[in-house]
């Protein structure tokens, strides 16, 4: 092969992937979820795997210089990149107020649905899909780790978006009791998960985050 015309493929190739990229974050795009942004419409799943993304590198990089954990920190951004992307093919399902038999089915769907989507990624996005199965198999501190700050994220943005636009378009929640049993729900949930590896650290930085909102829902409802 000439230097030229393997030159040409390679050109191609950049051009391939980088359409690929935009492609797939596109479609991600479009699949909206329950938290607001601060303008009031739905976060998308991009929104949130950048988030999260984020939340990844500078959570991991402080647990690593505390002494906590030896994550690859390289590795947890790709992870978080690539956590939900099997949601092209199920959408995304709140989990706010799920109950576990329909976290159970909702997990059961995404496993058949990760297989023909892999084969997809395989051929267009295989750094990607090597992401995503590595995210999806949970077998690493690193996936563990993304999956735990996961339950984390979007409680965030309750508070640093329109959380009490959420509430109104997808809950029943109009007092502060009801939203502080459905916190303590997600918290307890969020404990008994075996991928939780840091729970003495996770959990009370949850709780914060909830105080945080239970705060803005109190002042907002009693105004």
């Amino acid at each position: 092969m000439s230097i030229e015309r393997s030159k040409t493929q390679l050109q191609e190739a950049v051009a391939s992937r980088t359409l690929n990229a935009a492609e797939v974050t596109d479609r991600l795009s479009l699949l909206d979820r329950m938290p607001c942004t601060r303008n009031g419409q739905r976060e998308n799943n991009v929104h949130h795997s950048f988030s999260l993304s984020l939340a990844c590198i500078e959570v991991a990089s402080l647990l690593n210089k505390s002494g906590v954990t030896q994550l690859d920190v390289d590795k947890v951004c790709r992870l978080a990149l690539a956590h939900d992307f099997v949601e092209l093919v199920t959408g995304d399902i709140p989990t706010f107020s799920i109950s576990d038999k329909e976290l159970e089915a909702k997990h059961h769907n995404e496993k058949a649905a990760l297989p023909a989507l892999l084969e997809e990624l395989d051929e267009t996005m295989p750094e990607l899909a090597k992401s995503l199965r590595e995210y999806e198999d949970q077998d690493s501190e690193e996936a563990w780790f993304v999956r735990t700050i996961d339950k984390l994220i979007p409680a965030a943005v309750y508070v640093t978006g329109d959380g009490m636009e959420a509430l109104r378009q997808s809950t029943n929640i109009t007092d502060l009791e009801a939203l502080r049993l459905a916190h303590a729900g997600l918290r307890d949930r969020l404990a008994r998960q075996d991928f939780n590896r840091h729970p003495e650290i996770i959990m009370p930085a949850y709780k914060i985050i909830h105080e945080k909102f239970e705060k803005i829902f109190q002042e907002k409802t009693s105004s």
